[in-house]
């Protein structure tokens, strides 16, 4: 009953967000991807449907990532925002909304910084989980061959481009409405909340 719940709710969040709506651009495949489900006009303007259950699987990939590096991995969570410095708003959600001292006793976050080496890595036991929000790599063909140098292995990116090669968990939208912004970075908030405040409550029961 409970894990029902939090699909319903999540479900109605994405619906509330516009998160499954997305403008299409023009593209040279005819059939754009498998996350689109549906395209219609409005306003003159092409719009596409995401597919709410490929949405919703790729969100609940990132609830077990979350829970993984909680649960298993016994280290600290750093996480790496890589975004366009032009999206003023989306830097503001992430550095707003994630520091929150629960949050900040348990994980640390950085926005287009340069990620420390691996030897450093391996001495503060960090586990790096790296998210590129909306951000174009073209100009960087190299980009992920560096991070995982740097010992950064597992990303989530968020953009509408149609990739050939999947290197990273994949969600396809886009981050130039404020909805959809908010919704993911609060997405992430709550994911963090809510596995933090649950160790705190274990360990104030221990005590």
């Amino acid at each position: 009953m409970k894990k029902n719940t939090i699909n319903t709710n999540l479900i109605k969040s994405l619906i509330n967000s516009d998160f499954l709506l997305i403008e299409k651009k023009i593209n040279k495949n005819k059939h754009n991807s498998r996350f689109e489900s549906l395209t219609t006009s409005f306003n003159k303007q092409e719009i596409s449907l995401l597919d709410p259950l490929e949405t919703l699987k790729t969100l609940k990939q990132i609830i077990r990532l979350f829970h993984f590096a909680k649960t298993e991995t016994k280290q600290k969570l750093d996480m790496h925002f890589f975004i366009d410095e032009e999206n003023t708003t989306l830097s503001y959600l992430i550095k707003n909304l994630l520091n929150t001292e629960l949050i900040n006793s348990q994980a640390s976050f950085g926005i287009n910084n340069n990620t420390q080496n691996s030897r450093s890595l391996k001495k503060k036991k960090f586990f790096q989980l790296g998210f590129i929000l909306d951000k174009q790599l073209s100009k960087d063909k190299n980009f992920m061959k560096k991070q995982f140098y740097k010992g950064n292995f597992l990303f989530v990116k968020v953009n509408s481009q149609i990739e050939k090669t999947q290197n990273s968990y994949k969600i396809h939208n886009n981050f130039e409405d404020y909805k959809k912004a908010l919704f993911f970075i609060s997405f992430l908030k709550q994911i963090l909340l809510k596995q933090y405040s649950t160790k705190r409550h274990e360990i104030q029961k221990k005590v």
